[in-house]
């Protein structure tokens, strides 16, 4: 799916382990994303980067504008 963020907004990092690390902050811009595994939005940042976020943050988010979903 790829994605539009419209305002800069908070999103979480795993580690290598898959578990929590912190936030990140997503800036605005087109990024590809999927449903992970874990049931969260996975967005791909870079190769290497990717950053999470609950499917409740997910719809509260495209409520308030900040997240649009430009192809499924």
């Amino acid at each position: 799916m790829k994605l539009r963020i419209t305002h800069g907004t908070l999103s979480r990092r795993h580690g290598r382990d898959g578990k929590d690390v912190g936030f990140m902050v997503l800036f605005p811009g087109e990024y590809p994303g999927s449903i992970s595994d874990s049931g969260e939005l996975e967005i791909k940042i870079s190769e290497d980067r990717r950053t999470y976020l609950s499917l409740h943050k997910m719809e509260e988010k495209i409520i308030q504008g900040e997240l649009v979903v430009i192809e499924a």
